[in-house]
């Protein structure tokens, strides 16, 4: 399941040719999301959508569920669903 969101997550951000070595970029922000779907999907809708979340660099949809990257110095940093990011701030506020 990991591989096949992370070509989901490539043909996005690169196009629907990816390589393999483009797929494995984004290995790391597959795993990290994978497990929030469960059961998993028979195939996946990763979708880049605009944001005007502060400290948010990019916001995504997957399979309909709202997800973030935030604004990072650091690298690699990798999604979160917005709803994980919203419940972070409420609590540092």
């Amino acid at each position: 399941m990991v591989f096949a969101l992370a070509r989901a997550f490539a043909e996005v951000f690169f196009d629907a040719h990816a390589s393999d070595e483009q797929v494995a970029l984004f290995l790391d922000d597959a795993d990290a999301v994978v497990d929030d779907f469960d059961p998993p999907p028979s195939a996946w809708d990763v979708r880049q959508v605009q944001t005007d979340e502060l400290g948010v660099a990019i916001g995504l949809t997957i399979n309909d569920r709202e997800y973030v990257l935030p604004e990072t110095e650091q690298e690699p940093e990798v999604p979160v669903a917005l709803s994980t990011w919203r419940e972070w701030h409420r609590e540092n506020d």
